[in-house]
C-alpha cells in the first residue's frame, strides 16, 4: 500500500497497523454471535446472511497474517 500511495503522489505522514486490535474485535464478535447470534443492528444488516461466515474468515486471515488492517494519513 505504501508503494501505491507513493506512486499516486501521496506523502505518508502516519501509518497505524491495527491488525491486533482488529483480530481481538473479530474474535470477540464471532464468539458473541456463536452464543447469541448476530445482534439485530449489526454489519449483518448490510452484508447479509453470510456475515457470520465473513467475520470468521476475516478473523482467521488476521490470525494467520494473511491480511492486515492499516490506516494511513497522507499529504497530497
Amino acid at each position: 500500500m505504501r508503494k501505491l500511495l507513493a506512486a499516486a503522489g501521496f506523502a505518508i505522514e502516519d501509518e497505524t497497523d491495527s491488525s491486533k486490535e482488529s483480530l481481538q474485535w473479530f474474535e470477540a464478535a464471532v464468539a458473541r454471535m456463536g452464543s447469541a447470534g448476530a445482534p439485530t443492528v449489526s454489519l449483518q444488516a448490510v452484508l447479509g446472511d453470510d456475515f457470520v461466515l465473513m467475520a470468521r474468515t476475516v478473523a482467521g486471515n488476521l490470525a494467520d497474517d494473511r491480511i492486515r488492517t492499516v490506516s494511513y494519513i497522507c499529504r497530497a
